[in-house]
């Protein structure tokens, strides 16, 4: 399932964690009296971390933070009933995923990422065995607020 990429930083028993999620989904499918099958998927969810890192030597320094996932997709994909020949299927996801960071100890940008596949597979099945093939394409599109990648002859930047 294509969803939130989770926490970007792992508390530990020091620091005290609060979280929100809530989610929203649904699916539509049909199959008809050939063996012919569609469907429909979406999703959204909104995931919110707040941490507070302790200092127990000096609470004082304690530094709250704050991390929202935003994430929406849409699955759909189609079966085709060969008969005797199997099963050929085909369909395609999309995934947006926007992360929001903000307190004062945040060490990375705000993102924002798209995702999307197209993929088919062929399925057959006799008696002593099941032959799959398939084929997947991704493309991945991710781009930080406030950092532009360049990219000339000698450099890439930002460096790392």
């Amino acid at each position: 399932d294509t969803g939130s990429p989770g926490a970007a930083y792992s508390p530990t028993p020091q620091d005290r964690a609060g979280s929100h999620y809530s989610r929203v989904s649904g699916q539509l499918a049909h199959k008809t009296d050939q063996g012919h099958a569609f469907s429909a998927a979406f999703f959204g969810d909104k995931n919110i971390y707040r941490i507070v890192s302790a200092d127990w030597m000096l609470p004082s320094l304690m530094k709250e933070s704050r991390y929202t996932t935003y994430s929406a997709g849409l699955r759909t994909s189609a079966s085709f009933s060969l008969g005797e020949w199997g099963r050929l299927s085909a369909g395609i996801d999309y995934a947006n995923i926007r992360e929001k960071m903000g307190g004062e100890s945040v060490w990375q940008p705000d993102s924002r990422n798209d995702v999307f596949g197209l993929f088919g597979e062929y399925r057959f099945e006799a008696e002593t065995f099941t032959l799959f093939s398939g084929l997947r394409y991704d493309r991945y599109d991710g781009r930080l607020k406030g950092y532009e990648l360049r990219t000339d002859s000698s450099r890439t930047l930002p460096r790392t």
